[in-house]
């Protein structure tokens, strides 16, 4: 039977507390670095594209009482802005519930249809791992796309409202560095928000993107094998971009190479997400002057479009693909999920709530 400290610092054993079913009381193993029983990580009050500063989700763990979150050998900043790195306490086994973020809203259809609008979901992975005293985990938590007319008024003006495109989710990230092959969990997220609806809008619970509503060749076609959302240069009007992929950013509204997050022209497409290895931002709106689309959530969603344009894409392990109008105000597609091959009970579903994603941790 192993020891364990109570937070007065006397022996006792784990049998005690189990037999007494006192659950809620800390209990520290001698040679644990600091107490541990959960947490969720946040996105620590950052928005759209815009991740918070390491102080805030400083200050938002230790008022939820995670005081070692103030601790910069067990909590601090990632290789990016945004990016949380987290310091395995004790030998153990870890069980991980990553979220991926909802893409943006279309408001004007909000506002007219009520609960009826349409809203596409990310995937949750629930999964075990074990995990070493000292391992550094780094944690990108996907913020939700941004709602069109976010930057301009659009409801109640269906002329330039109707088919205003959202922008696609951030995926939620697990991973030791954003050098390696492959992360530990990859939490796909939604594509913006559309006025047609479409089953590609969720989160992908396989590896691949999703194509967006108006899928094909040249149409906006999803990501594979942990790439981002692939060319989206077909049809007509304007294009918003594909969600990033672990590997590679998404591609650009317009743009016919693969994984170029730049606009293929900037007055007529939006910008795709970057991959966590590329800062994990997601893309800039494009806009026509107007200004009534939204930007890719942080965790590589894909840019939104103002007027007559699809939707963004959103982020996973490989991202899923923008939208043009072929489909009117179209979704992007969803990004893909991913579990590395050490974890075990392993279970992944879409998620049935809209939002940015979150990331818990449990000491089992």
């Amino acid at each position: 039977m192993a020891n364990y400290y109570y937070s007065t610092q006397n022996y006792i054993g784990k049998d005690w507390k189990e037999n007494l079913g006192i659950a809620d009381i800390n209990f520290i193993r001698p040679d644990a670095l600091y107490a541990f029983a959960s947490h969720t990580f946040t996105t620590g009050g950052g928005t759209s594209n815009s991740p918070a500063a390491q102080s805030s989700f400083v200050s938002a763990y230790t008022s939820a009482g995670a005081s070692w979150a103030s601790n910069s050998n067990y909590f601090t900043s990632g290789e990016y802005n945004g990016f949380q790195k987290w310091t395995v306490p004790e030998n153990a086994t870890y069980r991980f519930v990553v979220r991926g973020s909802s893409g943006g809203l279309n408001k004007y259809y909000q506002a007219l249809n009520n609960s009826n609008f349409n809203q596409y979901y990310g995937a949750e992975i629930t999964a075990d791992i074990v995990l070493a005293q000292g391992t550094l985990i780094q944690l990108i938590v996907g913020h939700k796309g941004e709602d069109a007319g976010t930057h301009f008024n659009i409801v109640g003006n269906s002329s330039e409202g109707d088919n205003a495109a959202a922008g696609g989710g951030g995926a939620s990230y697990v991973f030791y560095n954003t050098s390696d092959a492959n992360p530990i969990f990859a939490a796909g997220a939604g594509g913006g928000g559309s006025k047609t609806f479409s089953s590609l809008g969720h989160a992908s619970l396989s590896n691949n993107g999703n194509n967006s509503a108006a899928g094909g060749l040249g149409y906006g076609l999803g990501g594979q094998n942990g790439n981002g959302g692939r060319a989206n240069n077909g049809g007509s009007s304007y294009w918003s971009a594909g969600g990033a992929g672990w590997l590679t950013n998404g591609t650009g509204g317009n743009q016919s190479v693969n994984y170029n997050e730049a606009a293929g022209n900037s007055s007529n497409g939006a910008t795709g997400g970057k991959a966590p290895r590329n800062n994990g931002y997601g893309g800039p709106r494009g806009t026509d002057g107007t200004d009534s689309g939204g930007n890719g959530g942080f965790g590589g969603g894909g840019g939104g479009f103002s007027d007559n344009a699809g939707c963004g894409g959103g982020a996973g392990y490989s991202g899923g693909a923008g939208c043009n109008n072929s489909v009117s105000n179209g979704c992007g597609g969803g990004g893909g999920t991913y579990s590395t091959g050490s974890a075990t009970s392993v279970s992944t579903v879409l998620r049935n709530t809209h939002g940015d994603g979150t990331i818990s941790i449990s000491k089992l």
